[in-house]
């Protein structure tokens, strides 16, 4: 436990350590999204659809915001349903993942695009080398 008496909200009463579950958790995070989810290149073959990790990334976040913030001490507000702000954020955050996974479903995956905006000088480069 430690305390911030100098914090936003002072205290000097032990609280959790949240900013090194938040630390931790967006550790794990970031490892999950680098390892799980990398970009596809041209040359892998394989395709992943436009918004995914953005949308991945976004609705974890929410996640990780939202299993963190009953440790914190911010005060709950009566015009967001009862969550604090925080919360309301991590709601917002996920939803907008879904929204940006389900927009992306329709567009051309992901490096297809990149493969058809180069510019044909970069295109046969890349043909010369193979």
């Amino acid at each position: 436990a430690m305390s911030f008496p100098n914090g936003l909200l002072p205290t000097s009463e032990a609280v959790h350590p949240t900013p090194l579950y938040e630390s931790f958790l967006s550790f794990v995070l970031f490892t999950f999204l680098h390892w799980g989810f990398s970009l596809p290149s041209s040359t892998s073959g394989r395709t992943r659809a436009v918004g995914t990790r953005s949308a991945v990334t976004l609705g974890l976040y929410g996640v990780v915001r939202m299993s963190i913030e009953p440790w914190r001490r911010h005060p709950v507000s009566d015009y967001l349903l009862g969550l604090t702000e925080y919360q309301f954020l991590a709601v917002i955050f996920i939803l907008l993942g879904g929204v940006l996974a389900l927009a992306g479903r329709g567009m051309q995956p992901w490096p297809l695009i990149a493969a058809a905006s180069e510019p044909a000088a970069v295109k046969g480069a890349a043909k010369k080398e193979q």
